[in-house]
């Protein structure tokens, strides 16, 4: 898969809706890259015992970004309960 062809699919909305099941099953039947934000706030949470919110949507977005630019295909799993957070996967 070349560069032009790699897509960021996002799914985003309230907790308990099935956002993280639809987004790995999809992830899984297509053979792309799957990152889930909660995922990525927790293991900073663990490892360096702060509050993590705005740092893993922020490290979420290179990864993603990363990804992309190598013609990876990405699945993103989050809430995006802010503008903010909803506006940057632009």
């Amino acid at each position: 898969m070349d560069k032009a062809s790699s897509v960021l699919y996002i799914f985003s909305g309230l907790l308990g809706i099935g956002k993280s099941t639809l987004a790995s099953a999809l992830a899984k039947h297509i053979g792309v890259t799957y990152q889930r934000v909660d995922a990525i706030e927790q293991g900073l949470r663990d490892i360096y015992r702060v509050d993590a919110a705005d740092e893993g949507y922020q490290l979420a977005f290179r990864i993603a970004t990363d990804n992309l630019k190598c013609g990876l295909s990405v699945v993103t799993d989050s809430c995006n309960s802010v503008s903010e957070s909803r506006t940057a996967w632009h």
